[in-house]
């Protein structure tokens, strides 16, 4: 089971209980399993160029950034002190970017921004597209997990 924190307002006709479904699939679609946290975090731009200064070095802001948490021995993230879930990590996703590029794009904001989700919690399974490979695999199951949820998805 995914549990999750949200910090901030998802746009209109995305709800926390979307937000975790969707995080849900995508984990179990990614390889995951037993019970882990995510928390997500709704910035402004000022913000996520901060953040985005601090962990990566680029000067801009960004749609989304994942943290992944610590990890254990077993290379998995640490117990939850509280309950047996395991601490997976926190997504950050910036409103306005989300707003901007859906326009840009032509999707609706919701559907932007329910993509960021997915990239984000395969982000935090070890996903990424750094490279030519790596993003073709990560991309091919962001695609097929958005499919299977229904959200519209056009490349």
């Amino acid at each position: 089971m995914l549990t999750i924190d949200l910090f901030g307002r998802p746009p209109r006709g995305v709800t926390a209980d979307l937000i975790r479904k969707l995080a849900a699939a995508t984990f179990k679609q990614a390889g995951g399993f037993g019970n882990v946290h995510v928390s997500f975090s709704i910035v402004d731009d000022q913000i996520m160029k901060g953040l985005n200064l601090r962990h990566r070095g680029v000067k801009k802001t960004t749609d989304v950034l994942s943290f992944t948490y610590g990890t254990g021995e077993d290379n998995w993230p640490e117990t939850d002190n509280d309950t047996s879930r395991r601490l997976l990590g926190e997504i950050v996703i910036s409103g306005p970017q989300v707003s901007r590029q859906a326009k840009e794009i032509g999707r609706t904001i919701a559907d932007e921004f329910l993509i960021m989700v997915v990239h984000g919690v395969l982000h935090l399974m070890d996903y990424d597209h750094v490279m030519k490979r790596q993003e073709d695999e990560m991309f091919s199951l962001q695609h097929k997990i958005l499919m299977s949820q229904r959200i519209i998805f056009h490349p």
